[in-house]
């Protein structure tokens, strides 16, 4: 009984320690020449940053049915869940700052960091996603 009961601590232990948000995370050492760590930031901020950065790219990272149901004004969709989610961030310039939300926040984080090991170079990630965007009052496109 006791060697099952230290399996299963060992096993709840090692499958919490890498989460998304622990990979999203990197230190300064990780860090290439001009790229910052990414931010996760509240609906306020990423407001206000929208509006002081006009030369900012806005990435909703949820599926196409969900872009269509509503979306922050000039946002580009591409949904991190497929294929060739990769392939697709070419279409966005590294060196402007991103902007990236989901529904509520678990899928931007792993777009954040996939954009992160691509090379971007300023991030942003909407902490509670279009959640927290609608429950703030703010305005979304159809």
């Amino acid at each position: 009984m006791k060697k099952l009961t230290l399996f299963t601590l060992t096993v709840l232990l090692f499958s919490c320690g890498n989460t998304p948000e622990t990979e999203a995370t990197p230190t300064t050492e990780s860090l290439a020449q001009g790229q910052q760590a990414p931010r996760n930031i509240s609906v306020e901020e990423f407001n206000a940053l929208l509006k002081e950065k006009p030369q900012a790219q806005i990435l909703d990272v949820r599926s196409d049915e969900e872009f269509q149901s509503g979306y922050i004004a000039g946002a580009k969709n591409i949904d991190v869940m497929e294929d060739g989610f990769e392939a697709a961030l070419s279409q966005l310039d590294k060196t402007k700052p991103v902007f990236v939300y989901c529904a509520a926040g678990g899928r931007s984080s792993k777009a954040v960091s996939i954009l992160y090991k691509n090379g971007f170079t300023e991030l942003y990630n909407l902490n509670g996603g279009m959640g927290a965007w609608n429950a703030a009052g703010l305005p979304v496109k159809k």
